[in-house]
Order: structure tokens, then sequence, then C-alpha cells
């Protein structure tokens, strides 16, 4: 038999869609955990978020969107993976499962 995954979720209406539960019915092997309700502090995107804030928005002009969004392109594409694992951490998802 093989490994559950838990897949962690926060709370937008379509992690509890029909849809969704009977595809995980099919699948038992994954398993939804989800996260409290308001809790970007856990949330690896969050994280992220605040780390993109801090290296491209800290007194930084964009005279377009366009360029805004190649500077977002040009971080992304040039942040190392071990940068993106030490800034995207699970380590307070961890915590509240102790």
């Amino acid at each position: 038999r093989g490994k559950t995954l838990w897949v962690y979720l926060d709370n937008p209406p379509v992690h509890r869609s029909k849809v969704l539960k009977k595809w995980l019915a099919a699948r038992p092997l994954v398993v939804l955990k989800p996260l409290p309700r308001y809790s970007p502090d856990i949330k690896p995107r969050e994280q992220w978020w605040n780390y993109e804030r801090a290296e491209l928005l800290n007194n930084t002009y964009f005279a377009s969107n366009m360029r805004f969004g190649g500077a977002v392109q040009h971080l992304v594409g040039n942040t190392p993976p071990t940068t993106m694992k030490s800034v995207c951490n699970l380590s307070a998802i961890h915590a509240l499962l102790k």
C-alpha cells in the first residue's frame, strides 16, 4: 500500500466542493488538511509574497505594469531553489501538527 499524501489547503469554498469530494473519494491516500481560517504567517505563498515585496517593491518605481511583471518574472526565474525552499518552508505547518 502507498503512502498517504497530505495536502494543506486554505479555506475557499472550492476546497469543499462536491467535485473535489468525489475526486478525493476515489483517492483514499490523498488527505486534505485545512489550515486555520486566517493564517498568512504559515502559508508558503504568503511567505513568498513577503520575500517578493522585500526584493522588488521597497523604494522601487515601475513605470508600467509590464515593467513590474518583467521584474517579478526575473526574480522568480533567478531565485535559486535553495532560497525558494528557505523562504517557503513548512516549519510553521509542522509546528501546528505537534
